[in-house]
C-alpha cells in the first residue's frame, strides 16, 4: 500500500473532531501527483539563471490543492487563495513521514521522544518508532521561497506544527526541535522542486483513471465518508511525449508531405525579455499546447489523458503574441 493510501488509512481512523473532518475535506479535494523515484534521483543539482528567475516569478500549482507522493515522502502544498502565481505567493505545506522512516531526531522533552512518564530516557530510534505512534505530521505556511542556483530555499511563517497520529488518536507535540523544523523545510524545498519539474513545458501531464474503481467509490464509499484511495481518485504524473506513447500504447506522429513537425510543448508561460521585443518585453504571456496525434486511451482498464487544456493561471494582462 502507498504512502499516501496509509495515510488516508490512519485519517480515517481517528476520533470524530473538527481537525479530523477538516484533513477529511483536504485530503478528498487534493490532487494526487505521483513520482516513482526519489527526488534526489530525479530533480536537478542545479538551476540555471533563466529557470530560477521563471520560477520566482510565475511558480504556480497546476490544482489548489496538490500532494507529492514520491519514493522518499508525502508533502501536500496548498495556495491559500486561487490562482496563486510566483514563488513570493504564500502557501501552506504539510510534512507527512511514516514510523517507518527514520525518526531519531523527532523529539518532545529535553530532545527526546517518551511514550509516557514510565519510559525512560531513550531517543527514539526508528526501531521503537512504531511503539510510539504510526504518522507525524509536520505544517507550516510557508512564505519565504527563493529558487537559487543550487535549488530552492525556504522559511516557514510563524509557528511550525507538529501532529503524531497513534490508532484513533492525533496529537500535537508540545516541543518541536531545531531537528523537526529544518527537517520539514527539507522537505518543503522538494516539495516546490517537484512542482516546478512537472511545470516544464517539456513534459505533459497525464491523468490515469481506474473507472470501475472510482465508480464503485462514488456509489457507496464517498457516502460513508471514505476518502478515495489512489486507486479510486484520479492519479497524475508528469512524461515526456514519447514515455506517454509508449505508456498509451498511441502511434508515433509522421510527417506529412515532408513538412517539419512543430515541437511538443504543453500549455505554459512565456515571457519576452530580450530588447528586440520592443511591444512585448517584460510581458508574460500563455501559450498554448501543441500535441500531435491522439491524446488518450484506455489500457488494461485504466484510462490515461493527456491534460492539454491545464493552463497555468491567467492574469488579466496574459494573451497569445499578436500576429
Amino acid at each position: 500500500m502507498s504512502l499516501f493510501d496509509r495515510f488516508v488509512a490512519a485519517i480515517e481512523r481517528l476520533e470524530p473532531s473538527d481537525r479530523r473532518d477538516g484533513f477529511v475535506n483536504l485530503l478528498n479535494k487534493v490532487r494526487l501527483f505521483r513520482f516513482d523515484k526519489a527526488p534526489h534521483e530525479f530533480l536537478p543539482k542545479s538551476w540555471s539563471d533563466e529557470k530560477r528567475r521563471f520560477a520566482n516569478e510565475q511558480l504556480f500549482l497546476p490544482f489548489q490543492f496538490i500532494a507529492l507522493e514520491d519514493a522518499a515522502s508525502l508533502v501536500l502544498i496548498a495556495d491559500e487563495e486561487k490562482h496563486q502565481r510566483g514563488a513570493s505567493k504564500p502557501r501552506i505545506v504539510v510534512d507527512v513521514v511514516s514510523a517507518t522512516a527514520n525518526l531519531a531526531n523527532f523529539s518532545c522533552r529535553d530532545g527526546k521522544l517518551k511514550e509516557n512518564e514510565d519510559v525512560g530516557d531513550e531517543q527514539l530510534t526508528s526501531s521503537a518508532a512504531p511503539k510510539l505512534f504510526d504518522f507525524v505530521m509536520t505544517a507550516g505556511r510557508i512564505s519565504t521561497l527563493e529558487f537559487r542556483e543550487s535549488g530552492a530555499a525556504v522559511q516557514a511563517d510563524g509557528v511550525v506544527e507538529v501532529w503524531t497520529i497513534k490508532g484513533t488518536h492525533m496529537q500535537p507535540l508540545p516541543f518541536v526541535s531545531k531537528e523537526i523544523r529544518d527537517s520539514f523545510l527539507i522537505n518543503a524545498v522538494a516539495g516546490f522542486e517537484e512542482v516546478e519539474f512537472f511545470n516544464d513545458p517539456d513534459f505533459f501531464i497525464v491523468e490515469e483513471v481506474q473507472e470501475k474503481e472510482r465508480e464503485r467509490y462514488q456509489k457507496r464509499a464517498r457516502k460513508l465518508g471514505r476518502i478515495a484511495r489512489s486507486h479510486q481518485r484520479p492519479v497524475y504524473t508528469a512524461l515526456r511525449p514519447k514515455q506517454i506513447r509508449g505508456k498509451l500504447r498511441l502511434p508515433a506522429p509522421s510527417m506529412v508531405g515532408g513538412v517539419r513537425m512543430p515541437h511538443e510543448r504543453r500549455a505554459h508561460l512565456r515571457t519576452y525579455r530580450n530588447d528586440r521585443f520592443v511591444n512585448m518585453k517584460g510581458r508574460t504571456i500563455i501559450v498554448k499546447a501543441c500535441w500531435i496525434g491522439p491524446s488518450g486511451a484506455t489500457v488494461k482498464g485504466k484510462r490515461y489523458r493527456v491534460l492539454l487544456d491545464l493552463l497555468p493561471p491567467a492574469a488579466e494582462q496574459d494573451q497569445e503574441p499578436p500576429p
